[in-house]
């Protein structure tokens, strides 16, 4: 399942990106809003991705110097209303914990850094499982495969393509 997150501490992503393989769960990393809309859009939205973790305090643009207080909230402008697949909230304050669980309860589940990955990944995962277009994957693994190998820089419209053919 592919899923995408917008984080900004790249460490933080590659550690989740192994504990996300055992799950298989595939991350595809945006260091901001903008670089995560512009993935999102680009590569078929709820057709290609399985689901979407916000950092809670992240940047919205490329370059900018410091976390953006309201990104959550800008991401859910975004994702919220448009959006059939899960979407997940993780964060690392552990200060402002329950003022972030009750900002996001009724929008998103919140997960906390350093503790919560497990139970994120197992929620991501069985919500995949549930989708029509993961079924249709899973149904033609081999056809996908052959995707990956042979349309690389095109693979996400292809995939996406063929989905919709299939449903």
């Amino acid at each position: 399942f592919k899923m995408l997150i917008i984080e900004d501490n790249r460490k933080y992503v590659e550690e989740l990106t192994i504990i996300a393989r055992r799950h298989q769960i595939i991350l595809e990393h945006a260091p901001c809003l903008r670089d995560g809309k512009d993935l999102y859009e680009e590569k078929g939205e709820s057709k290609y991705y399985s689901g979407v973790v916000l950092d809670y305090y992240c940047k919205r643009e490329r370059g900018q110097e410091s976390v953006d207080e309201n990104f959550v909230m800008a991401a859910a402008k975004y994702f919220g209303p448009n959006t059939v697949i899960p979407i997940v909230v993780i964060t690392g304050t552990k200060s402002k914990q329950e003022h972030i669980k009750k900002q996001c309860a009724n929008e998103f589940k919140v997960y906390f850094k350093g503790k919560d990955e497990e139970e994120m990944l197992n929620y991501l995962g069985s919500e995949a499982k549930r989708q029509p277009e993961n079924t249709i994957r899973r149904k033609h693994q081999i056809a996908f495969d052959m995707i990956g190998k042979h349309f690389k820089s095109k693979s996400a419209e292809v995939e996406v393509a063929l989905v919709s053919c299939l449903q």
